[in-house]
């Protein structure tokens, strides 16, 4: 696991728990705590850890809205995945020591094995650096 997502955690005090889920995973905000499938893939920890360290950050003691409506369960999601997606360009410039304007969205996805749904996020991220 990347260096700065341990720091992230720590940082937040969470606890990373593992066992089978029908989920990726899943945050549990009254125990700070994040729950990974143990199926998952290096690759796809790091992605669906960053997913969750969003609700931590964002939507930390509004939790109980997230089962409220769709619709506010729907905006929580948008803003992890947000979350994720800006971490993962934050750390694609640094690795590989670009600015803003030279990254192109969809190398962008395509090198972190993302969707390319996400590539207004990515302009959007680009636009606010």
């Amino acid at each position: 696991m990347r260096r700065h997502i341990k720091d992230m955690i720590n940082d937040m005090g969470i606890v990373v728990l593992y066992g089978p889920l029908e989920a990726k995973g899943m945050y549990v905000d009254d125990y700070r705590a994040i729950i990974l499938d143990n199926n998952l893939s290096e690759e796809e920890e790091e992605m669906v850890l960053l997913h969750e360290l969003g609700h931590a950050a964002r939507q930390s003691g509004e939790m109980n809205l997230y089962h409220r409506t769709r619709t506010m369960q729907a905006k929580a999601e948008a803003e992890a995945e947000k979350f994720m997606v800006a971490e993962e360009v934050e750390t694609y410039l640094m690795e590989n020591d670009l600015d803003c304007k030279s990254i192109n969205p969809v190398v962008f996805l395509e090198n972190r094995h993302l969707s390319l749904r996400y590539a207004p996020v990515v302009e959007k991220i680009l636009s606010q650096i």
